[in-house]
């Protein structure tokens, strides 16, 4: 379970380093066409390259709030308030998150989730004994049990059982 940690974390790593490397080399193009406006004008935008940008730049800023914020832990996350946090609509954003993560609302906060509840996991296994994923998964977002269940296999591929049994069997070896 390690393995599956740490290629998420790498996975994670990834991410984010290639959010940075588009960012930059998108840069140039969203700074000129926020020179003539402070926000971008949806209404303007005519070519494929704008409209990339413009995901882009939406993208970006929905991730720099998830980061900062941390709002994957509240519950009760929806898209539309994080599209009030981020000044654009829900149609944008959901818009965004499927083109640049080929995934919906739920599965990108779901991901954001569980690999907050196995870093978490993961910290506590160093200090002490291993914790229950039971005793994490409302620190980590998740409204219940059920839908922890469901998003962490969906996520990992394992139940959280499968991946206590997993992990304990490696300590073992």
């Amino acid at each position: 379970m390690r393995q599956l940690f740490e290629a998420l974390m790498q996975h994670h790593l990834e991410w984010k380093a290639q959010m940075v490397r588009l960012e930059q080399r998108h840069l140039a193009l969203l700074t000129q066409l926020q020179e003539s406006t402070e926000m971008i004008d949806e209404n303007a935008i005519t070519t494929n390259d704008e409209i990339e940008i413009m995901y882009q730049a939406i993208y970006n800023r929905a991730l720099r709030c998830m980061e900062m914020n941390q709002l994957f832990l509240n519950p009760r996350l929806t898209l539309d308030e994080l599209a009030k946090q981020i000044s654009t609509n829900r149609t944008q954003l959901s818009i965004c998150i499927n083109r640049i993560t080929h995934s919906n609302f739920n599965s990108w906060l779901a991901w954001y989730r569980v690999n907050h509840l196995l870093e978490q996991y993961n910290l506590l296994c160093q200090e002490t004994i291993p914790p229950s994923l039971d005793e994490l998964y409302e620190k980590s977002g998740f409204a219940s049990r059920s839908s922890f269940y469901r998003q962490f296999k969906s996520v990992t591929g394992l139940t959280p059982s499968q991946f206590t049994k997993q992990q304990n069997q490696q300590k073992q070896e």
